[in-house]
C-alpha cells in the first residue's frame, strides 16, 4: 500500500462504505475508521454498511493536508529542514543567470545543505537589500594570470 491516500481517486457524488474508502484511498480499514472518529465526519450509521459521502471523504482530505508555507525573498526551501529557512552568515551567490532570472544558491542556515533557488531579476534587487549577493568566481587560465603559479611537477631535478 502507498504512504499516502490517494485523495484524487474519491468521487464526490457517490457513497462510499468504510471498506470501499479504504480500497479506494489504499489504506487500511482502521485507519478510515479512525480518521472518521478523529476529525467528526458526519457518516449514514442507520443502516449496515455504515456509508460515507465522497463530498464529505473529500472534505476530509482538505483538511489533513498541511498548509503550504511559501518562501519570502529572502528565504529557500530546504530539503533536509523541509522549511523555508535563511542563508547561512546572509550570503546569497549567483550560481547561474539568464534573461529573466538568476539561479541563487545558498547554506541553509539549519543544517548548511546548499539550497537552490530562482530568483527573478526584480526581487534580485530586492533580495540584494537584505543579504549579501555575491557572482559566481570564474576560474581564470594561467595564460591570463598577471602572476602564474610556478610550481611545475614534471620537471624532475629542476
Amino acid at each position: 500500500m502507498p504512504n499516502r491516500p490517494n485523495w484524487r481517486s474519491i468521487k464526490m457524488h457517490r457513497p462510499y462504505s468504510v471498506d470501499e474508502a479504504a480500497r479506494t484511498l489504499g489504506v487500511h480499514k482502521a485507519t478510515v475508521r479512525r480518521w472518521l472518529k478523529k476529525w467528526k465526519v458526519p457518516i449514514f450509521d442507520d443502516q449496515k454498511p455504515v456509508l460515507i459521502r465522497g463530498e464529505d471523504l473529500k472534505s476530509l482530505g482538505n483538511q489533513m493536508k498541511k498548509p503550504s508555507s511559501p518562501c519570502r525573498v529572502d528565504q529557500a526551501y530546504c530539503l533536509k529542514c523541509r522549511k523555508p529557512t535563511k542563508a547561512a552568515y546572509g550570503e546569497w551567490e549567483i550560481a547561474d543567470a539568464t534573461g529573466t532570472a538568476a539561479n541563487m544558491r545558498m547554506l541553509c542556515g539549519t543544517c548548511t545543505t546548499i539550497v537552490y533557488k530562482r530568483v527573478a531579476w526584480r526581487d534580485l534587487i530586492t533580495l540584494s537589500k537584505t543579504v549579501r549577493v555575491s557572482a559566481r568566481q570564474n576560474l581564470r587560465h594561467l595564460i591570463e594570470m598577471q602572476e602564474p603559479c610556478l610550481n611545475v611537477h614534471y620537471l624532475k631535478g629542476a
